[in-house]
């Protein structure tokens, strides 16, 4: 696909720069003459913007995407940078994430699974005390040892599923214990999934190390099939709705590319139950990594919620977070922790909105999809639609449009 507008094709490879610039000032949001480059910028954009008339239906969706970027983006630098910023809390949530965004945060809050919860405590006790320390050494040569396997299932599921080329091929470097416990990425240029040590946990059973790949799987699902593919489906698609490492900053285009690896997760889930025997997994297994994945997208939303209502406290100083937290949850050990311990501001959790965000968009796509094709179309063209939501990194607003298109010109 290519753009037509001669004016509207510049603008486009001017949007992919300033991706750059909006990467450089989420990173360093104090800098005053960074803020200033910043709203120039947009400024400069948002004016070249009004001036395009669009050739056809694809220039009209480059263009909506590009308005809709700088206008999100403008929101919430806007909030980041500007105590009397002019929308309340939930205002400006809904701005950036769409209509209905902090009740889903509420309602998630209030109507909180404690009994899973506590079930998913009690699970992890009896597995911990089994738990082999990753960082002993026959934890780390099973994982190391198990790695070639993981790739190999990962790249023929890929394969056979249309996300990756037939001759695609990537790196998996396991990060080690101290330096992989939290996190895993997906380098985009150099084709490297960067494996978090906690990919895999160890037991000890029968007095023999054992391995547990569960959450390596649905890492790798999300990281490859999700970012991978994404990347691989966008490469030949206009400068600004190509899948780089900047559009992790870019407030609108965030929740899409964490919806469709959160999607990619699913997946994943869906594959160990089917590998089961073949990866030695037990039904409690697949019960575990599915309920800690829960349990870890709940404390995402808490994290938003929690981080937009000290945010409100420190800019309203009648406003008392400990009520509001009491009035809406009726939980006074949680209220009285949020009071006195909970240190974290907005800033300090941003980075949460595309993965809290970004199955509910993906759904919402897949809706009007459904909603424009019928059931029935939708039921027998999963992969088809799965293939066409990753073409293109689009602004959850002109999403469901984008794939629209794609599905009609197939």
């Amino acid at each position: 696909m290519q753009i037509q507008n001669k004016e509207l094709f510049k603008l486009d490879k001017k949007i992919s720069e300033f991706y750059k610039l909006n990467h450089n000032f989420f990173n360093a949001n104090a800098n005053l003459y960074g803020k200033k480059l910043y709203y120039d910028k947009v400024k400069e954009l948002k004016a070249e913007a009004k001036k395009i008339n669009p050739k056809n239906e694809f220039d009209e969706l480059i263009l909506d995407n590009i308005e809709s970027i700088l206008k999100i983006n403008n929101y919430h630098f806007d909030f980041i940078t500007n105590p009397n910023f002019e929308y309340s809390i939930n205002e400006f949530l809904d701005l950036i994430m769409g209509k209905g965004s902090w009740k889903f945060l509420e309602k998630t809050i209030i109507y909180r699974d404690y009994k899973m919860r506590w079930e998913l405590t009690e699970q992890n006790r009896k597995i911990n005390s089994k738990i082999v320390n990753r960082f002993t050494e026959d934890a780390q040569k099973l994982s190391k040892e198990f790695v070639p396997k993981l790739k190999s299932d990962i790249l023929n599921y890929g394969k056979e599923n249309n996300y990756l080329p037939k001759d695609f091929d990537f790196n998996i470097f396991l990060l080690p214990p101290k330096d992989g416990s939290e996190y895993s990425s997906w380098r985009p240029e150099t084709k490297i999934l960067n494996l978090g040590a906690y990919g895999f946990y160890h037991i000890l059973e029968n007095n023999k190390t054992k391995i547990k790949p569960m959450k390596a799987y649905v890492v790798g699902f999300h990281e490859l099939l999700g970012h991978g593919s994404h990347q691989i489906y966008s490469r030949d698609l206009p400068e600004s709705i190509k899948f780089t490492d900047e559009i992790g900053t870019i407030t609108a285009t965030k929740p899409i590319t964490e919806g469709i690896a959160t999607y990619r997760e699913n997946e994943g889930i869906s594959y160990l139950k089917s590998n089961a025997k073949h990866l030695e997994l037990t039904n409690l297994d697949i019960i575990d990594v599915k309920d800690n994945l829960l349990v870890e997208y709940e404390n995402r939303i808490s994290d938003i919620y929690y981080g937009l209502i000290k945010e409100r406290e420190l800019r309203d100083k009648k406003f008392d977070s400990q009520k509001e937290i009491l009035k809406i949850t009726n939980n006074y050990v949680l209220a009285n922790w949020f009071k006195n311990d909970y240190k974290r501001k907005y800033v300090d959790v941003w980075s949460q909105l595309g993965y809290v965000f970004g199955i509910v968009h993906y759904n919402n796509m897949l809706n009007q999809i459904e909603k424009n094709f019928g059931k029935k179309y939708t039921k027998e063209n999963k992969n088809k639609i799965n293939i066409c939501a990753m073409k293109g990194v689009w602004s959850w607003e002109v999403y469901p449009k984008a794939v629209k298109y794609f599905l009609e010109k197939e």
